[in-house]
């Protein structure tokens, strides 16, 4: 930790850039150790990070940090800040939507979706159904019959009871 704490502080007294990664575990780890995250999710998103960095690199990819982070989170939030960098508190990073993990995610809660919808539908017949069988034993399968008039009384008349 002391030798990337050394590193920030050298590239900024230098006035070169600093990397992004060292900058975020700096920031987003407690007591700026580089290992006790503050959040679970940014250590997640690190570890994608790497994971994005070294697979750019492995295909020769020209991207920059900035570039793999900015597609980690998703883009910036209507105030134009990027989530997680810098210090802006309230920020959660966010999973891009366009991930092939989150298709799948998005697939297998719309089959799931779809089952409980169907599970609804048939409890609510069998309610239905239920209700109607009790209205017939309390009526002893005479059930009254409803002509035109529906016991409101039309024409804007109450209805006698």
């Amino acid at each position: 930790m002391v030798l990337l704490l050394g590193r920030i502080v050298e590239a900024k007294k230098k006035g070169g850039p600093v990397p992004l990664d060292e900058v975020i575990i700096h920031t987003k780890t407690k007591k700026h150790d580089g290992k006790t995250w503050v959040d679970p999710e940014h250590a997640e998103l690190q570890a994608q990070f790497f994971e994005l960095h070294e697979e750019a690199r492995q295909k020769g990819l020209q991207v920059t940090d900035q570039e793999i982070w900015y597609s980690l989170v998703g883009g910036h939030n209507t105030k134009n800040r990027v989530p997680g960098v810098g210090d802006y508190a309230s920020s959660k990073p966010h999973r891009s939507s366009t991930s092939s993990s989150s298709a799948v995610e998005m697939e297998a809660l719309k089959e799931h979706n779809q089952r409980l919808q169907e599970q609804i539908d048939n409890l609510t017949l069998s309610l239905s159904l239920t209700i109607q069988e009790e209205i017939r034993k309390l009526y002893g399968g005479n059930l009254p019959q409803r002509g035109d008039d529906d016991g409101t009384g039309g024409a804007g008349q109450p209805g006698i009871c």
